[in-house]
């Protein structure tokens, strides 16, 4: 079965089973930890994406209303329990918050609990940080269809890394040198073909960057997959858009959001379907 789908790539299908480094430790406390930090994870993420498309800094100020601009305390910022006490309301001026916050949260923590599950401990710990970087890419472009190269360029380099980094990372240097190279220029042809179509790019500059990185962190045959994968939800997303009438025919789409979402779930589906 897994010789017929793309999706299965054997690089992420014979990771070891997770183990704990502190054996006399119950692993279920490093799952707790991993929910914990994940929904920290998301809030950052959050934060980060929401100044990056303001053309703010990602990591300062401090964390601030943004209908009064008054700072926030620190127990009116604890991921997902604020929200929950505050009622998805500002305490300082009583403004709704969107129910974005919460649930970028809730699914980070989910994410980095199913990974710590499933896969080794630091295998799942590295792909966590590079899934930050994913999620804030998936969040600008949801919110302003942009995509910022130079944090992309980090988790490119952070995929090259990988393999001398990390022990059991499943994907070999030359792999990610390849999936780079694959997933960027899998774009660029494409968008060649639409240009000369149509007479304009149908890919920003920013996917270009997302598809390179996705080739670097999990492989050539993941880029492949992501690309499609994208593609097919795109299009699933664009018929539903129009016969709603909340789109048109031209409308376009985040690229970037697929192909984000994609990512976060490919190491997870491989393992648990393969």
């Amino acid at each position: 079965m897994s010789s017929l789908s793309l999706l299965a790539d054997p690089l992420w299908t014979s990771l070891d089973a997770p183990s704990a480094l502190f054996p006399d430790i119950p692993f279920v406390i490093f799952q707790i930890f991993a929910i914990c930090f994940g929904a920290c994870f998301g809030s950052f993420a959050n934060a980060a994406a929401m100044r990056l498309v303001r053309d703010e800094s990602p990591h300062s100020p401090a964390s601030r209303c943004r209908s009064c601009d008054k700072n926030l305390r620190w127990h009116q910022n604890i991921p997902i329990v604020s929200w929950l006490i505050l009622r998805g309301k500002t305490a300082c001026c009583d403004a709704p918050l969107a129910p974005r916050y919460i649930f970028v949260e809730l699914a980070f923590a989910g994410l980095a609990f199913l990974y710590v599950s499933i896969m080794p401990l630091a295998v799942a710990s590295y792909l966590l940080l590079i899934a930050i970087i994913m999620m804030i890419a998936l969040l600008t472009d949801l919110e302003a269809m942009v995509l910022h190269p130079p944090s992309l360029l980090l988790g490119i380099i952070a995929g090259f890394g990988a393999p001398f980094l990390i022990p059991d990372w499943p994907v070999p240097a030359l792999h990610a040198a390849i999936g780079a190279a694959l997933g960027s220029g899998i774009l660029l042809l494409f968008n060649g073909a639409y240009r000369l179509m149509r007479g304009h790019n149908g890919f920003g500059a920013g996917d270009i960057w997302l598809m390179a990185l996705i080739g670097a962190v999990l492989g050539w045959q993941a880029a492949l997959f992501s690309f499609f994968a994208a593609s097919l939800l795109g299009a699933v997303a664009g018929i539903g858009l129009i016969l709603s009438q909340k789109a048109g025919a031209m409308t376009k789409l985040p690229f970037g959001l697929f192909l984000s979402f994609v990512f976060l779930l490919y190491p997870a589906l491989n393992m648990l379907l393969f």
